[in-house]
């Protein structure tokens, strides 16, 4: 066939060869393949299945180019790429690992995804609902988290000793730095009132550290000013142990430095609590007749008795604004006593003799509400009250048939009574955020609560015009005795199972409110 005009045809036939040239044929345009583009059918064309089916059958606009790299040799790891894996190990470590535990606070989204953890634990858990907090996120993780709580939460009682003797009373004197003993631990002990001695054991290793006769032990209290432990007795005597003195036995080991319990005070009656605001300025006793005695820390003298029914628990209520002064700084005591009963009611001749008296700092009145502090400012300012300052000064808490008492230790009077709805069996101060009293109730009869925690603001706004009732929440059995852990932010409640058959330890996280589990205790 010819392909163009020099091509030779070849013909061979029996009669010999021929040749000739070929009759030229024109030659046609090639046919080429242009791109084309079309729409393609949209999801409501196709349906959920179709599109689905055509958006895995399309295929890439770009080319296909893996068989290019098909024949490429492996790569290796050479002393380079070792040396960027170890500084990107011992980087990201620094910066993820350094100072790893702080803060001890919930923050960013600890403070959603755990906290809403734990209101669902309420309800699986207790079978209480809950207000559940965060909503914005898909819950699996907060689910996640749940669980985790229950398989790794170990919330049981992992030791137990067994001293021997009657526990009325314990508390724990919290750890504090001295460079002047062995790896500069100061205090960390256990404290135990048996009714006829107090035993003082390290918490580190449980040893018995120090054994301390006091005769009728009841009731211990820790004073941080001065460091020394007040111990309680049957008998209304009150007696001070000095705590450096156990540091010092703990580090030399000598019995021979084992301190006595010096006499202190005596008050009439029996002693079931003691109670040392956080000044350090009184020791307030609450006694088996439902009394509370305020004396003072210093001369053992008694400030005053108020008398409560059914009395059962004392702790720290936070603080409260407070009139105070200086001995001899206010010219004209008569005037101004006139003027603070004006503002704050009471008697003018009460305030008149706390003006007169001798102390180092002399504590005239507390303030109960945001209008009166104001009221007392513009007295100060405007040239009545010279002399006078305002302070915030601690107050305490006691859990009685008729709610929450305080007391104001400076003076050791009652000086607001809060209705909770029910009688009031313990409390605990809560120094999270304003702080809060959480108070355990007895049970509701008109509704099928077994316990109750009232929460009550004793700081901030909720607080601006005193103390005041916050919410209260159910509790899936009785409570009594509470506990905040600082270390942990978490509530600790004394109370017992669901069913009733034993003791145990609920759990509250403050954030939330919630209740979210329990240790058993086999005591």
């Amino acid at each position: 066939a010819g392909v163009d005009a020099d091509t030779v045809g070849l013909t061979l036939g029996s009669t010999g060869v021929t040749l000739r040239r070929p009759t030229l044929v024109p030659a046609l345009p090639r046919s080429v393949s242009r791109p084309t583009w079309s729409e393609p059918a949209s999801f409501a064309e196709l349906g959920p299945i179709g599109w689905f089916r055509a958006k895995l059958a399309e295929r890439p606009v770009r080319a296909d180019r893996s068989r290019a790299l098909h024949e490429e040799p492996t790569g290796r790891l050479d002393r380079l790429d070792l040396w960027i894996l170890a500084v990107l190990l011992v980087s990201i470590l620094g910066m993820r690992m350094f100072r790893l535990g702080e803060p001890y606070q919930m923050h960013f989204d600890e403070v959603y995804h755990a906290r809403t953890a734990t209101e669902f634990l309420q309800q699986w858990r207790y079978g209480i609902s809950h207000d559940i907090y965060e909503w914005t996120h898909p819950h699996l993780a907060k689910y996640a988290m749940a669980g985790g709580l229950v398989a790794w939460g170990d919330d049981r009682v992992t030791g137990t000793s067994n001293i021997g003797v009657p526990v009325l009373d314990a508390l724990i004197e919290p750890r504090y730095d001295d460079p002047t003993l062995p790896h500069d631990r100061a205090g960390d002990r256990l404290d135990v009132a048996t009714g006829s001695e107090v035993r003082s054991y390290d918490l580190a290793s449980r040893a018995l550290l120090a054994t301390i006769p006091v005769p009728g032990a009841s009731a211990l209290a820790f004073d941080d000013a001065v460091q020394r432990l007040f111990v309680g007795s049957s008998d209304g005597s009150i007696r001070t142990i000095d705590l450096p003195s156990l540091d010092s036995v703990r580090a030399l080991g000598s019995n021979a430095l084992v301190p006595d319990a010096e006499e202190f005070a005596t008050i009439d009656g029996a002693i079931r609590r003691l109670f040392v605001p956080d000044d350090g300025s009184a020791v307030v006793v609450l006694t088996a007749d439902d009394r509370v005695i305020t004396v003072d820390a210093g001369t053992g003298a008694i400030r005053a008795t108020v008398s409560l029914t059914g009395a059962t628990d004392i702790a720290s209520a936070g603080t409260t604004p407070a009139l105070v002064g200086e001995p001899g700084l206010v010219a004209d005591p008569s005037a101004a006593a006139n003027t603070i009963s004006e503002i704050l009611g009471g008697s003018a001749e009460t305030y008149r003799t706390r003006l007169a008296g001798t102390a180092d700092r002399l504590v005239i009145a507390g303030i109960d509400t945001a209008d009166k502090k104001t009221e007392i400012q513009k007295a100060i300012d405007g040239g009545r009250l010279v002399g006078l300052s305002i302070e915030s000064l601690p107050q305490v808490g006691v859990a009685d048939a008729n709610g929450l008492e305080l007391i104001d230790p400076s003076s050791g009077t009652l000086t607001r009574t809060l209705d909770l709805g029910g009688a009031a069996r313990g409390l605990g101060l809560v120094t999270l955020e304003d702080d809060k009293l959480y108070v355990t109730l007895d049970p509701d009869p008109a509704t099928d609560q077994q316990g109750r925690i009232a929460i009550v603001a004793v700081a901030g706004d909720g607080a601006k015009n005193g103390p005041a009732l916050v919410t209260t929440m159910e509790m899936p059995g009785p409570v009594t005795r509470v506990v905040y852990d600082g270390a942990t932010e978490m509530v600790h409640v004394l109370g017992r199972t669901q069913d009733g058959s034993a003791s145990t330890i609920y759990v509250i996280e403050p954030h939330a409110r919630s209740v979210y589990a329990d240790a058993q205790l086999p005591i």
